[in-house]
């Protein structure tokens, strides 16, 4: 894989000059996590920093007017798979499994568009405080059973 990244980061340095802006972020970060998956050895960590890497490549701002159906597509999703889990085993994965390490991702700020709005200068301080996470008025989504929702 290291010989992988050598010789896509030549090509990029090559070829550089001649792409736009925005596509040389996105080739600079794809490299720069297949780097990192090249010297892993754990599996899971290489999974996950391929993983970083691909999304790198091929992510692209979202327009704002495509935003909101796109939520709306995740969040039909969402309910579907939930609604075809019979055995309530994403109730389990969620709220006993993987409960810690759900919350941990949700208390990262990075992971949130609103804190990048702010941090390109989007959006004001305050604009930010209102949409971090979690809200004053963070309870589990409605599509939850009762009985599988955690005391929050």
């Amino acid at each position: 894989m290291q010989a992988i990244h050598a010789t896509l980061k030549d090509r990029h340095r090559a070829t550089r000059d001649g792409l736009p802006a925005g596509l040389n972020l996105r080739v600079h970060r794809a490299l720069s996590w297949l780097q990192r998956a090249a010297q892993c050895d754990d599996p899971d960590a290489c999974f996950i920093f391929l993983w970083i890497a691909f999304n790198a490549a091929y992510a692209q701002d979202i327009p704002p007017q495509q935003r909101l159906s796109e939520q709306d597509s995740f969040r039909a999703f969402l309910h579907k798979l939930h609604g075809l889990d019979a055995h309530r085993r994403l109730d389990d994965l969620v709220w006993h499994s993987f409960s810690g390490p759900i919350r941990i991702l949700l208390d990262n700020p990075y992971v949130f568009e609103s804190f990048w709005n702010f941090q390109r200068g989007e959006i004001d301080a305050t604009t930010w405080g209102r949409n971090a996470w979690p809200p004053a008025s963070a309870k589990p989504p409605s599509c939850w059973p009762k009985a599988t929702r955690p005391n929050c």
